[in-house]
């Protein structure tokens, strides 16, 4: 994509498939210049609804933001299936359904959206918290298993008839040593 402003204030933008080879062109022109003073009466306009502008722009981010949060919510409830207490579970749903209920409404209050975005952030922060308190119990358990067996004792019998023992510690496989 080339863009191109001459002299005169016209711009020629210019597109190229590079897969295909084929261009299209466009060519912008103003039509018209605005005066002086519709230039001063549209920046006062700005500057006196910049509160308004600025409410409305909270008012869509808390929105955008509610709306990731459900998603998230739910796609991580699928993926923790049965690793969640019903306890917790219930409450995530609670508070998610609050939160679909409001975003459902088109005139819902910002700070409403934000405190029950918040709400249903720290609970799902505490499923988090419960899946990897979860995962490091079963590897504790896992590890402790080793550390309950640590060393293994074979007999044999070598290739010139000789009895003999071997001992192998699981932890450490390069300090297995042969016994007598």
């Amino acid at each position: 994509v080339t863009f191109d402003i001459d002299a005169n204030g016209i711009m020629n933008v210019a597109a190229k498939d590079r897969a295909t080879g084929k261009e299209q062109t466009i060519t912008i022109a103003g039509s018209s210049t605005l005066e002086k003073d519709d230039i001063e009466r549209m920046v006062a306009d700005a500057a006196a609804h910049a509160a308004e502008d600025s409410q409305r722009k909270e008012a869509i981010e808390a929105r955008n933001v509610a709306e990731s949060l459900i998603y998230q919510t739910e796609t991580q409830l699928k993926d923790l299936g049965d690793k969640l207490n019903e306890e917790l579970r219930s409450s995530i749903n609670k508070k998610l359904e609050t939160l679909k209920d409001l975003i459902a409404k088109e005139d819902a209050e910002t700070k409403a959206l934000s405190a029950a975005t918040k709400d249903l952030q720290s609970e799902l922060m505490k499923a988090g918290q419960a899946a990897y308190e979860a995962a490091a119990a079963a590897a504790a358990a896992t590890s402790t298993l080793i550390f309950l067996v640590p060393f293994i004792l074979f007999s044999f019998v070598d290739a010139n008839g000789h009895p003999g023992l071997w001992s192998g510690d699981c932890r450490r496989p390069h300090k297995d040593r042969q016994l007598g």
